[in-house]
């Protein structure tokens, strides 16, 4: 497929997920708090969907593996927040389905396997265990958010994630300034002033009460 398509459907999903923290940072601003809205997560799920096509088109299982974990996290935000009980049962099947079935067909069609995306030929070792390192620490902070949100009944997105959050992304944009990709270092850069904010948003309304 053309390089340039690929790098499309990227941009595509890193709108979404630009456009899912505009909204969530809109709304705290408007608040005066950091909150977890519905569509913060409706955003994020449909951007990962496309996240998911667009890693496994580049080989980069960096970008993969993350991205499969958090759609469901995703889901079970959705779940909290009595959204993803209103979907029908047939909708909410293809939605649980689609990544596995999109991921295979991708693969397939591309003429890939597993040992050409663990050994790509353009990242050394090193620098994939940096990448992988950020990825799973970027998306630890939704499996951090959602233990939490789950103890008590409530999608909240509490200051763990947040700095969690800013972590993962300083190891991710070392990952991308080193691959070269504009996707994966616009979306994380745009990302970073967001965490930084809702942080001072959580302190301040700890300072205040």
């Amino acid at each position: 497929m053309n390089n340039y398509l690929i790098y499309a459907i990227g941009f595509i999903a890193q709108i979404g997920f630009g456009m899912r923290l505009l909204v969530q940072m809109f709304l705290s601003e408007k608040h005066k708090k950091s909150l977890s809205p519905t569509v913060f997560w409706v955003i994020s799920l449909v951007s990962a969907f496309i996240m998911i096509i667009y890693a496994s088109l580049r080989l980069d299982l960096a970008i993969l593996v993350g991205q499969i974990v958090t759609y469901y996290i995703y889901i079970i935000n959705l779940d909290l927040k009595g959204w993803w009980q209103k979907l029908s049962r047939i909708w909410r099947t293809v939605v649980i389905l689609t990544p596995a079935i999109g991921i295979l067909s991708i693969l397939r069609l591309g003429g890939f396997n597993l040992g050409d995306i663990i050994c790509h030929p353009n990242i050394s070792t090193s620098w994939l265990m940096l990448g992988l390192s950020g990825t799973v620490l970027f998306n630890f902070r939704f499996v951090y958010q959602v233990i939490y949100s789950v103890k008590r009944n409530e999608s909240i997105l509490p200051m763990g994630f947040w700095v969690i959050s800013m972590i993962g992304t300083i190891l991710l944009i070392t990952y991308a300034i080193y691959r070269r990709d504009p996707v994966i270092l616009l979306g994380q850069s745009l990302g970073l002033f967001i965490y930084v904010r809702n942080a001072m948003l959580i302190l301040r309304s700890k300072y205040e009460t």
